[in-house]
């Protein structure tokens, strides 16, 4: 198996760990003291278009696989933990499943 990122993984993870470092990693430490600062990191993502990843476009997505949006998933760790734990693993891994599971 070839693990090397293709040229547009590369692309896209460079675009969103820009994207990281200049809306939520700024607000990280006020993440962590303030959940309203949680809810508008979150409103940040899903303006960028964070949330449509792992959806088709039939709803409105922009389906990228799995490995590409783990990229971005990294990205936003770095950026602020709180921040992913929430937006990741408390709404990206329910709606998943929802999409997926009925």
């Amino acid at each position: 198996m070839n693990y090397e990122l293709s040229r547009e993984q590369v692309e896209f993870k460079n675009k969103f760990r820009e994207f990281c470092d200049q809306k939520i990693a700024p607000h990280a430490a006020e993440t962590e003291a303030a959940a309203s600062s949680l809810r508008e990191n979150c409103r940040r993502l899903a303006r960028g278009g964070f949330f449509r990843s792992l959806f088709p476009e039939k709803y409105e997505g922009h389906l990228q696989s799995y490995q590409t949006s783990i990229l971005a998933w990294e990205e936003l760790a770095r950026a602020c933990p709180s921040t992913f734990l929430s937006c990741v693993l408390g709404s990206m891994l329910t709606a998943i499943s929802i999409h997926r599971y009925g």
